[in-house]
């Protein structure tokens, strides 16, 4: 019985937040920040998180229906998903489940380059990630268990995209860390409140998810960079409207700041994930450009 130690990289959306909870179109990308999850014997070691336990319990049950044994829940390093005391917003709960589920999964002897295994490591991931957080998109978890970039509707396979070579794209840190289950709760509370101006909002961004996937799509630098610029003006617009029904601090002061710098210098700029004062997303034409802003 292998123990060996198991990755999951953190995530990343590029378009589609809150909209693709409606069932639009999200583009979500890996990124090179992982939890490892490896055996540990250190009897002073960390209670588990209720993360890795749901995750654990789910391995377990699944595979003992099989006739699988594993041993005790692994240890998790998810440190790179922090920056000292505060959490980066990169996915680690979904990190930290897909590596467990991945650890167990190998630990019985399940091959996980396999497509089969990496289907029955997204069904168990979800499933225990949706059991200790609730609800979300699933679309972290996606990315977590089968990396690089995605094209993801919830319920529907997760599609793989590749981006094009004239796309450059960058990631700034404005400080703050955001709650997104608890944006996402005070988002659809509000959308119970006031149906017309929820569904007001949620047209923009699907209309802008549309619009970035044709620009991604396109083969011309130009055009396709435009096309990203409109589409990301248009979600932001929307998250605007979200914030405005809301109330939740969706665009922070410091996020809009860098949105404008970004336009400044012809780039495209949009939050990453939930907004709050969290992450931020930047699409260039070159690498220069990126360095420069």
């Amino acid at each position: 019985m292998s123990r060996a130690p198991v990755s999951a990289p953190g995530k990343a959306f590029l378009i589609g937040e809150y909209a693709v909870l409606e069932g639009v179109p999200a583009l979500i990308t890996a990124v090179d920040v992982r939890a490892v999850a490896h055996d540990s014997r250190d009897p002073e070691r960390c209670a588990p998180s209720d993360l890795s336990l749901a995750a654990h319990i789910g391995a377990r049950d699944h595979l003992a229906g099989l006739g699988q044994l594993i041993g005790e829940v692994p240890t998790v390093d998810s440190g790179p998903f922090h920056l000292g005391a505060r959490k980066l917003g990169l996915g680690s709960s979904a990190a930290v489940t897909a590596a467990v589920v991945g650890f167990h999964l190998a630990e019985a002897g399940h091959d996980l380059t396999l497509a089969s295994t990496r289907a029955l490591a997204l069904e168990l991931a979800r499933a225990a990630h949706h059991h200790a957080q609730g609800g979300g998109s699933g679309g972290d978890v996606a990315a977590a268990v089968l990396g690089g970039s995605l094209r993801f509707v919830p319920g529907a396979p997760p599609e793989s995209l590749a981006h094009p070579s004239w796309l450059h794209i960058g990631f700034v840190d404005v400080g703050a860390p955001a709650l997104t289950a608890s944006f996402v709760q005070t988002v659809r509370a509000a959308a119970g409140a006031d149906r017309p101006a929820h569904a007001r909002a949620i047209a923009r961004l699907a209309s802008a998810s549309e619009q970035f996937f044709a620009g991604h799509a396109d083969p011309d630098p130009a055009a396709g960079l435009t096309a990203l610029r409109h589409a990301t003006r248009q979600h932001n617009e929307g998250l605007a409207l979200l914030q405005a029904l809301s109330g939740a601090p969706i665009l922070s002061p410091v996020m809009l700041q860098v949105i404008a710098l970004a336009a400044r210098h012809g780039l495209a700029a949009k939050p990453s994930g939930a907004g709050g004062g969290d992450l931020l997303v930047v699409f260039a034409g070159s690498q220069a450009e990126l360095d420069l802003f």
